[in-house]
């Protein structure tokens, strides 16, 4: 989905969140317990980009019919 407009590499990727959100497409690792290395490596995953996604996912679930 994110094509040509991936960077270099999923840290860099993730990372640049709020760019690739401006496009309406939010990166995140797989949700597999063998990430938890790389979102122990990165905080300001969990700092920042996951308090974004909840708020989204909220967002849309009070608004579904």
């Amino acid at each position: 989905m994110l094509g040509d407009a991936r960077d270099a590499t999923l840290t860099d990727t993730v990372r640049n969140w709020r760019t690739h959100l401006a496009r309406g497409v939010l990166p995140l690792p797989h949700p597999s317990p063998r990430n938890r290395p790389w979102v122990m490596h990165n905080p300001w995953f969990e700092a920042e980009l996951l308090p974004v996604l909840r708020e989204r996912v909220a967002g849309a679930l009070n608004s579904a019919p």
